[in-house]
């Protein structure tokens, strides 16, 4: 016999839902951002190549050199405050990075000026 759920969870905690006005299941994972470890996939990738490269550099450098291990914690260092500083992004906005490639590249087509006839 499956136990209870206890009443107070959040929508977003609960699986699956239940639209009491027509009685479809509609799934929360269809409308949640994909991320990975709590952070977009993009954004996730400008972090491990950066710190993947520390990383090879510091395994090409003659064993137990200062320079060896210079390498290794800076590869440590960005990889660790790259997710820490891109988790508290994801946490605010999940889809941070995809909002932003669009106002790029839609910044051209619409200027911040409030009507199309002011003069610059």
């Amino acid at each position: 016999m499956r136990p209870a759920k206890p009443a107070n969870l959040r929508v977003a905690d609960r699986p699956r839902l239940l639209s009491r006005d027509i009685g479809v299941p509609f799934f929360a994972g269809v409308n949640s951002p994909r991320l990975f470890a709590g952070v977009e996939r993009t954004a996730l990738g400008w972090v491990i190549a950066p710190a993947a490269g520390f990383g090879m550099l510091a395994f090409q450098m003659p064993l137990l050199s200062s320079r060896q291990f210079a390498a290794a914690a800076l590869a440590a260092l960005v990889l660790t405050g790259g997710l820490w500083g891109l988790r508290r992004v994801a946490r605010h906005d999940p889809i941070f990075w995809r909002v932003s490639r669009r106002n790029r590249r839609y910044r051209r087509f619409y200027p911040a000026r409030s009507t199309p006839y002011r003069s610059r």
